[in-house]
């Protein structure tokens, strides 16, 4: 449909992705129906554009004028289920945009556990798209933060394990049995340090 082409052209104007901003697109009247902005919105994510999708979105939802620090908040709930949309129909590419988007967002914003959030949930992608090595790091960058530790080191070691990283996942396994940030995931990091031990790790 037409409305499908300019969705398509829309969002590939610019090379890089505007501030972000509560600037809702001026959009033609015919265009400007709600059924059209989502078709819009949709194809602006898949494009890579999650930016310009949150601000098309504000024309369905739109709010009072807002902080900062508000703004940001709601893009950030906005990247995470539009970048789960991606990763169903195996969109990686645009998932992992809004992700790191999203990430970059909530860190300038100080919004440290929705920044964890999403680093979770980034981690467990690269996993699942073959790389637990890069999602081992990413479990590192959030212990660093302090935010989280324990549920970060328990996956740390998950992702180590699946990368065959053997011998690491008992050096760290034996250090965090240590740490009281970790109490409550004991039960599963012993799991897979044993695991790991029954394969000469």
């Amino acid at each position: 449909t037409e409305v499908a082409r300019l969705g398509f052209v829309l969002p590939i104007l610019t090379d890089t992705e505007p501030p972000l901003s509560d600037q809702t697109p001026t959009l033609p009247d015919w265009m400007d129906r709600p059924a059209n902005v989502r078709v819009l919105m949709d194809t602006a994510i898949a494009a890579g554009h999650p930016r310009l999708a949150f601000a098309l979105s504000l024309k369905l939802t739109p709010a009072p004028t807002t902080a900062p620090t508000n703004l940001a908040e709601r893009y950030v709930a906005f990247v995470h289920p539009a970048a789960d949309s991606m990763f169903r129909v195996q969109n990686y590419k645009a998932g992992l945009i809004c992700l790191h988007d999203g990430i970059s967002v909530a860190e300038a914003a100080h919004l440290e556990k929705q920044r964890t959030e999403l680093r979770f949930q980034l981690a467990e992608v690269l996993e699942a798209t073959g790389s637990p090595k890069a999602a081992a790091e990413e479990m590192s960058g959030v212990m660093s933060g302090g935010t989280d530790f324990g549920r970060a080191a328990m996956l740390r070691l998950k992702y180590l394990y699946t990368a065959e990283q053997f011998p690491a996942v008992i050096k760290e396994a034996t250090a965090y049995q240590k740490d009281d940030r970790c109490a409550g995931y004991l039960p599963q990091m012993l799991y897979i340090a044993w695991v790991t031990a029954r394969l000469g790790g």
